[in-house]
């Protein structure tokens, strides 16, 4: 026989077997002076068919080297030179002749069933969830368990591009979602919660809302406007809009268009807010005139009774008009003099 390994498979009357292989070595008398010149191996696989009663074959054939040899593989279940009961998968052998030279030899044993679907067994679950305690200190965890299938897997987490573990932390509360893969391509795609660690615990954005008034402009002039109404939250609150230098929970002097407000409260909680300012026809639709009237009673003939207005809500008062249904008009204290006890009526225009 020639140097090299060989292989015998014993198999008894219940059909069980067993691989015994033994390496007939190389005279190494007449070898060079470099003792691992001649000293190379094969690594072989055969599939699996049965994703539980596994049945893969891993081994290794060697030519050269020095006996004995020694075997050290990635799964402790293999010994020697191979094993014929593997799960699919990637395994490692490292081998060491008696001079000391060192080969490192890998494989795959893949999975190959009776339809040839290389997904058939594999799959993922979520194995762990642990609660956040709150939105602010985010410490929840996820955990992914991946059976079958062919190593290495991937894990693709939607929160971050960058992690590739079975294993996500400092999660706040929130759905999450991985995809985890395997060397053939097989996917598995599942959708987690982190929830609140304790029900009593109170979501601090929970009762924070806010809301627009909107007050139109016409086709000319810029006077439309929009309050915004924060309710709930933390104060302070904070107002980033999409107008520049405007800061304040009111926006005035503003044309026809759309805007954006940001409000945000001192637990950092958010609410955006979009507001179109229309255009109107209504030219008082903005106007926040306000008139309250005072009279004085009657006492003689001629009629002496009086009316006086407090108007609010305008920057110019020569802008008034007054138009008393009789009686006379007094500008200068915005008021009407020489009536009767009889009803009077009083416009006041804001001109």
């Amino acid at each position: 026989m020639c140097s090299g390994t060989y292989f015998v498979k014993i198999t008894d009357a219940n059909n069980c077997f067993r691989d015994i292989s033994m390496f007939v070595p190389q005279d190494t008398s007449t070898t060079n002076n470099n003792p691992c010149a001649n000293f190379t191996a094969n690594f072989n696989t055969t599939p699996t068919t049965d994703s539980v009663n596994c049945n893969g074959r891993a081994y290794v054939t060697l030519n050269g080297g020095a006996y004995p040899w020694s075997f050290s593989w990635n799964s402790s279940s293999i010994s020697g030179t191979g094993d014929s009961t593997l799960c699919s998968g990637t395994y490692t052998c490292v081998v060491t002749d008696a001079n000391n030279c060192t080969l490192t030899l890998t494989g795959v044993v893949p999975f190959n069933n009776s339809n040839n679907n290389p997904c058939a067994n594999f799959n993922a679950n979520v194995n762990t969830v642990v609660p956040a305690s709150d939105s602010v200190n985010c410490n929840g965890m996820v955990n992914i368990l991946t059976n079958g299938g062919l190593t290495p897997y991937t894990f693709d987490w939607s929160q971050s591009s960058t992690l590739n573990s079975p294993q996500a932390n400092n999660l706040c509360p929130g759905n999450y979602t991985v995809i985890v893969a395997d060397a053939n391509n097989c996917t598995d795609t599942l959708n987690v919660v982190v929830q609140f660690s304790d029900s009593t615990v109170v979501n601090p954005c929970a009762n924070f809302t806010a809301n627009l008034q909107i007050f139109p402009t016409d086709s000319s002039s810029c006077y439309g406007g929009l309050n915004v109404f924060a309710n709930g939250g933390a104060t302070p609150y904070n107002f980033s809009w999409s107008i520049a230098g405007v800061n304040t929970p009111n926006a005035n002097n503003l044309c026809i268009g759309n805007y954006t407000v940001t409000v945000v409260d001192a637990n950092a909680c958010t609410v955006t807010l979009n507001g179109y300012v229309p255009f109107s026809t209504n030219p008082c639709a903005n106007s926040t005139l306000q008139v309250a009237l005072t009279s004085t009673n009657v006492t003689s003939n001629p009629c002496n009774g009086s009316i006086t207005s407090n108007v609010n809500g305008i920057l110019d008062y020569n802008k008034l008009e007054y138009e008393p249904e009789g009686g006379l008009m007094n500008r200068s204290n915005n008021e009407v003099r020489n009536i009767n006890t009889s009803n009077t009526i009083i416009n006041i225009n804001e001109i």
